[in-house]
């Protein structure tokens, strides 16, 4: 196939036609700009399209490529559809087709695995191959490189294609088709660990690592799950978490940001203008006991905090005066 090149931005031209070398380009010597063209414009010609393609110079060289190969004299057979169709059943494909990237860098440019791929391309083959040739053959070559490992990371090809991983793409490899566990620490890495579960509910929500008699008798529970739901039920009544100067209570600090200078009530500051304890039990109060939380924007009650037995009680109650 033949490009030529024509008009004052012909250096630009030169380098896609360059670029498009692997589909067989090569580039005729510019003619002289046409007028009125501007210096901006470079005009391609393309000997089986119906009419020149006229390019705006920022377009770039990926742009001008991607224009080129969308174009009637040059345009490529559907490779990911062909693809796909010889490896329906690999991630790659799940949606449907893969993406250019499996064989190209930027289109036309091949990467390592596409140029594998065009090497047992019918490599006697004049480029650039004709639609029918390309589908028809690239079942052969697609297999004649699966025990290739293009990208040098180790794995072969086919192997990469089949688990997801890029064959291209030496950081890209195959997650451990096993997991190990190397340690015998009574800890499943491995998998779901309800144990491990347990141990860390009861530390964030219980503020407090379970006891070995709590760990065993959960070890050797068969309902584990529904003993996480009830243990997490507990923990979420306690003081640790919605107490006063709690989990929740403290959670406050970063929503509400007080200023001690103008506090009132306890802890008083120099200025005391308002009492944020108030706005403090009114945010426990609307993340607990299964509150609407949108409350802490649309609530119209005020709520009050105090300890009684030892237990941090929150109530509403009414500021109006009498």
């Amino acid at each position: 196939m033949v490009y030529r090149a024509v008009g004052a931005c012909g250096a630009r031209a030169a380098r896609v036609a360059r670029a498009l070398q692997p589909v067989g380009a090569r580039l005729l010597p510019a003619l002289d700009c046409p007028r009125p063209v501007s210096p901006e414009v470079c005009l391609i010609l393309l000997p089986k399209a119906s009419r020149p393609v006229w390019v705006v110079g920022s377009v770039g060289l990926a742009g001008l490529s991607a224009l080129f190969l969308a174009s009637p004299g040059v345009a490529q057979p559907p490779a990911p559809a062909s693809f796909c169709s010889v490896y329906p059943d690999v991630p790659a494909c799940a949606a449907g087709e893969v993406t250019c990237a499996t064989c190209h860098t930027a289109p036309p440019a091949l990467n390592a695995y596409g140029v594998d791929i065009q090497a047992k391309l019918l490599p006697g083959e004049p480029r650039p191959l004709s639609s029918t040739l390309f589908t028809n053959n690239l079942a052969d070559a697609l297999a004649a490189v699966e025990n290739l490992d293009s990208d040098g990371d180790g794995y072969t090809n086919l192997t990469e294609i089949e688990a997801g991983s890029a064959p291209a793409d030496a950081q890209s490899v195959p997650a451990p088709a096993v997991c190990e566990d190397p340690d015998e620490d009574g800890w499943d890495l491995c998998g779901y660990d309800a144990n491990y579960v347990y141990k860390k509910l009861m530390i964030d929500f219980c503020g407090r690592s379970p006891s070995y008699l709590e760990r065993e008798e959960f070890r050797a529970a068969k309902d584990q799950k529904d003993r996480l739901h009830q243990q997490l039920d507990l923990c979420l009544e306690t003081e640790y978490w919605r107490g006063i100067g709690g989990q929740v209570w403290n959670l406050a600090n970063r929503k509400i940001g007080p200023l001690q200078a103008i506090k009132s009530g306890k802890d008083v500051g120099p200025i005391p203008l308002a009492d944020y304890d108030d706005d403090y039990a009114y945010f426990v109060w609307t993340q607990t006991d299964n509150r609407d939380i949108r409350l802490v924007l649309t609530g119209q009650t005020f709520v009050s905090a105090s300890l009684v037995d030892g237990k941090s009680i929150y109530e509403e109650w009414d500021r109006s005066p009498d």
